[in-house]
């Protein structure tokens, strides 16, 4: 997958299960993918990805989507990319945990990455004669290491009404000075429950983009470039 996202779905053979003693559940999850596209139903090159994700939990009461909780988790996700004519290890892997209990709930994950870590297309808006579709050049980093972490809890406070909070982080190419960005969200939310599957749900973002090692930028017009990122602050509304 190298213009294409399966966002952690895909086509393969899974197995799962979960064992069940008194509050205590154990369960499991096991996945043999093609490792490309999900709109592709076959594989790109002869590798496959390995999924894996292991979680304890202790269950406070309740079933389904009503289940109160206290779990941890961890994960793990491997295979090969081919770009440029070349395989590339590809690597995706985390720990979290996840409390819901009454009205509240919390949650928080950490996340790491190896290989094949993507910035968007390059360039990185449409160009003045033509629109922005496969092929085109990514710019990518098939060795690039990459880790990011999160922290969110809620409150529903109100039948009907949910206020919640979330921070987070992600720093790109952080095994190389000069490609090295930093990421940092913070995001205030509420949710309007209308019924038991309608929802109306508003998000405030402040986001920052740093570059942590302006100096190992060579270029003089691309670090001035990356520089303008250190003080651009995104604020969006979201519906």
């Amino acid at each position: 997958a190298i213009s294409g996202n399966n966002a952690f779905r895909d086509w393969g053979i899974q197995v799962f299960d979960s064992f069940r003693k008194d509050n205590w559940e154990l369960g499991y999850a096991a996945m043999l993918s093609n490792g490309n596209e999900i709109e592709s139903i076959r594989a790109n090159n002869g590798s496959k990805d390995f999924t894996a994700r292991l979680q304890l939990s202790y269950v406070f009461k309740g079933a389904g989507p009503l289940r109160e909780d206290a779990n941890a988790f961890i994960w793990h996700q491997s295979g090969e990319r081919t770009y440029g004519g070349t395989d590339y290890e590809r690597t995706r892997e985390g720990v979290g945990y996840r409390i819901i209990k009454g009205a509240y709930r919390t949650s928080g994950e950490y996340i790491r990455a190896k290989g094949m870590v993507a910035a968007g297309p390059n360039p990185p808006v449409v160009p003045a004669s033509s629109n922005l579709k496969p092929p085109y050049n990514l710019n990518l980093a098939p060795q690039g290491k990459a880790d990011g972490w999160y922290l969110e809890a809620g409150w529903h406070f109100l039948p009907d009404w949910e206020i919640e909070a979330r921070y987070d982080e992600f720093d790109r190419n952080n095994n190389d000075a000069a490609a090295e960005r930093l990421f940092k969200t913070w995001t205030l939310g509420g949710q309007y429950f209308i019924n038991k599957t309608t929802r109306v749900t508003l998000n405030y973002e402040w986001r920052t983009a740093e570059v942590p090692n302006p100096l190992a930028i060579s270029n003089a017009t691309q670090r001035n470039n990356a520089e303008l990122m250190r003080y651009a602050v995104e604020k969006h509304l979201v519906e």
